[in-house]
């Protein structure tokens, strides 16, 4: 699969997922013939913001699995992963020979690792749509079913000598919690601002469209929506979930991590958080 997939590589890359697999089967209803779906790709955080996506594959398919004959290929125009185990590649034909699956419509490709302790890989292309597994012994008349998923991901500011190809100078991201608070039951009463900058990316969003707050002894949860402004940014929305621990001490700690990709974690370098329930 990774033979036909294009992929480019980033000296300032930041993170890096990356997804394949296939799903195979064999007819045993008259002559043998095969049934394959397969897909490998990346996702890749680049220094200034960017996130980057490649990847895409094929379906080919003989007698009745998948919807029937079926020969076409796709390309990646998104990814939603989990990053260990589960990933939904959305995808656009880009070549076909097969009039049921033209050329320029949508489908996914979807990897699970672990399903039973097993894998499975279901593809969802209008009339050619199936899953491969797990456990699965016939399937439209289909024997032999063998899916392979591989789900994985990277983060290059974890290790060693790792930093970001931008920025002047090492520079801790910044978030603050501008009172976000709940009063009484109605999510109508939740009110707050979030401020967020990563001033080593050149990334920043200040929003009150916050949707959740969960506190539990010292740990806040706090979810939203934003417009991410800077470098290879546009005006789509992202979610963040960021996440305090209130020690007590000059030791809280955050996490938080975007919808886009974007993910950090550490012991806070300067201020306090305040938790509190009533």
């Amino acid at each position: 699969t990774w033979a036909d997939v294009q992929l480019d590589t980033y000296a300032d890359a930041l993170a890096i997922v990356a997804v394949d697999g296939v799903g195979t089967s064999m007819d045993v209803l008259g002559a043998p013939r095969p049934c394959v779906v397969a897909s490998a790709g990346t996702r890749v955080l680049r220094a200034a913001g960017q996130l980057v996506l490649t990847g895409g594959g094929s379906l080919q398919s003989d007698g009745s699995c998948n919807g029937g004959n079926a020969r076409f290929g796709f390309q990646a125009i998104g990814l939603v992963t989990d990053g260990t185990e589960n990933a939904t590649l959305a995808a656009k034909i880009v070549e076909s020979t097969t009039g049921t699956a033209p050329v320029g419509a949508n489908g996914t490709v979807s990897l699970q690792e672990n399903v039973q302790g097993k894998n499975k890989v279901a593809a969802v292309f209008g009339p050619h749509s199936g899953g491969f597994g797990p456990g699965r012994t016939l399937f439209n008349g289909y024997l032999d079913e063998r899916p392979v998923a591989n789900v994985s991901s990277v983060d290059l500011r974890s290790l060693p000598g790792a930093e970001p190809a931008s920025g002047s100078e090492k520079k801790s991201p910044r978030v603050d919690l501008d009172n976000v608070r709940v009063r009484g039951a109605s999510a109508d009463e939740l009110k707050g601002r979030v401020k967020f900058e990563d001033r080593s990316l050149g990334l920043r969003f200040k929003t009150s469209d916050v949707t959740s707050l969960v506190v539990s002894g010292d740990t806040a949860v706090v979810r939203g929506f934003a417009t991410l402004e800077g470098p290879g940014t546009d005006e789509t929305p992202v979610s963040f979930r960021i996440e305090v621990q209130d020690t007590g001490k000059k030791s809280d700690s955050l996490s938080i991590a975007l919808s886009n990709g974007y993910a950090r974690a550490g012991t806070l370098v300067k201020g306090d958080f305040k938790v509190r329930s009533s």
